[in-house]
């Protein structure tokens, strides 16, 4: 299966956000059967929105969670449950820099497209593929991690069909929060946001008790 090249080599800039917390903190999040989730915002109709947990986590005392700020797309047939559900992806990665457009081929597969592209954004020029079940197929978009693979961040929840295209505006915005199911029941701390357009780094820590995130661009104390 192939995967066409972008244009520039240029690395990308590693970000990092750690949350970390303190030993009391800790013990309660353990006890409530608390996950750290984390989520990458996209701009649509002027909102941030985001559709995927990009990571869940069993809370630590210190928690680094890297990324590159590097985009690819691929598709799936099916729509997750949730926002914190696993995908099941039915392509391969396309590497996509902001202001690259790509087509998906009537064989589910990439190439680079003669569409005018818009800075700025990431782009399906045009569909000719009608998916594993004939009605088209929903776009993925997945960011570089720590270990410079993709994972999925965001799944358009608009099917794109035969002859459509689609266009996706990443944003700087990280949002993270507490989540924890117990017998279906859902129990979420307040999300806490950081634009890390102009930043590497921030570090985050939630005050169970009082239940508010302090975040801060200074290293994580070491308090454990």
């Amino acid at each position: 299966m192939r995967e066409v090249h972008s244009a520039s080599d240029i690395v990308p800039h590693i970000k990092t956000i750690e949350v970390y917390e303190s030993p009391a903190d800790l013990e309660s999040l353990r006890q409530s059967k608390f996950k750290l989730c984390l989520a990458h915002t996209f701009l649509a109709n002027n909102n941030l929105v985001s559709t995927l947990a990009w990571k869940s986590l069993s809370p630590a005392p210190f928690t680094p969670i890297t990324w590159q700020a590097s985009y690819a797309l691929n598709w799936t047939d099916e729509l997750p449950n949730g926002i914190s559900d696993p995908i099941t992806l039915s392509g391969v990665w396309q590497p996509c820099k902001k202001g690259e457009v790509f087509d998906l081929d009537p064989t589910g597969l990439w190439s680079r497209s003669s569409k005018t592209p818009v800075p700025g954004k990431l782009m399906v020029g045009i569909n000719r593929f009608k998916g594993d079940i004939g009605t088209g197929v929903f776009i993925v978009i997945g960011l570089k991690g720590k270990d410079d693979k993709f994972d999925p961040i965001f799944i358009d929840h608009v099917n794109v069909g035969l002859n459509m295209s689609a266009i996706f505006e990443p944003s700087d915005v990280v949002k993270w929060w507490y989540r924890a199911e117990i017998e279906a029941a859902e129990t979420l701390s307040p999300e806490e946001s950081y634009d890390m357009a102009t930043v590497s780094y921030v570090s985050s820590t939630y005050s169970y008790v009082d239940g508010v995130w302090a975040t801060s661009i200074d290293r994580a104390p070491r308090l454990v």
